[in-house]
């Protein structure tokens, strides 16, 4: 818990009833100021994708540069080398989808690029996929 949390915490001590505030952390809460951006807790493949078949066709590289709390370069080129492993982005310096890429992209977002895979494996060589699709739909 960084800082800020903390103290947001503590705010919330005695609005109710009285009480004590006790903090149990394992490290010194004054070296975190602020909690770290969820960007750079997240799996940048989703993200990457999602970004790349938005009508923005532009990955992390692109968006990095509006963001206050950047992920690392190492991370990203991590990112955009999974992706270039699933197929579904290109080698060439623009890393666009694939055609493979492009029929990922036209399937409803199930939360990470695997599951995606796995749906379409399904449509294509089992022909099961919808199926699928209608489970997770109501699951969600």
């Amino acid at each position: 818990a960084a800082e800020s949390t903390t103290k947001q915490r503590l705010g919330r001590l005695g609005r109710t009833r009285p009480g004590e505030y006790y903090a149990l952390y394992n490290f010194d809460v004054k070296q975190k100021q602020f909690p770290t951006a969820q960007i750079c807790q997240s799996d940048l493949v989703n993200i990457e994708f999602t970004l790349t078949k938005s009508p923005l066709k532009q990955g992390l590289n692109y968006l990095k540069q509006y963001l206050p709390d950047r992920p690392s370069q190492q991370a990203i080129n991590l990112t955009i080398q999974e992706l270039i492993q699933f197929k579904v982005l290109g080698t060439d310096a623009n890393n666009q989808l694939t055609n493979y890429g492009k029929a990922l992209a036209k399937l409803p977002d199930f939360g990470s690029v695997p599951m995606s895979k796995c749906v379409y494996a399904a449509l294509e060589d089992y022909r099961c996929g919808r199926d699928l699709i209608c489970i997770s739909s109501m699951l969600s």
